[in-house]
């Protein structure tokens, strides 16, 4: 997130962050497939989401329709108290990224994003 180890995200010159999904954001779903990953610090099987992201030629369209399709997330300030709220300078928004138009940097790639269905609520 931050380019020193000696950053804060209150006076970094920048952050940057890749693909997030935001709690209370809709999320697009693909397919559903059984992985066995570590979760809660035992390795186990379960059953996860994999997600459908903003692309390139999501760019034209209307943020109504990015916001409802959730390729576009709300972004929300973590105040005291586990409190939640908009920026001092506003509402926020950021695209929930797919990984299929965009360089990384390294020798891995990854091709897809998922996230544990037990996560997830139905709309």
């Amino acid at each position: 997130m931050y380019d020193r180890s000696d950053d804060d995200w209150q006076t970094a010159p920048q952050i940057r962050w890749g693909t997030l999904t935001l709690g209370g954001n809709l999320v697009q779903v693909e397919w559903y497939e059984t992985i066995n990953v570590i979760y809660n610090g035992v390795r186990q099987d379960m059953q996860m989401a994999r997600l459908i992201g903003f692309r390139k030629t999501d760019w034209a369209l209307p943020s109504t329709e990015l916001l409802a399709r959730g390729l576009v997330h709300r972004c929300y300030c973590a105040y005291k108290n586990n409190q939640f709220g908009d920026s001092p300078k506003g509402i926020v928004y950021s695209p929930f990224w797919s990984l299929l138009d965009w360089d990384f940097a390294g020798n891995d790639t990854p091709d897809a994003l998922y996230i544990p269905t037990v996560w997830l609520e139905d709309e």
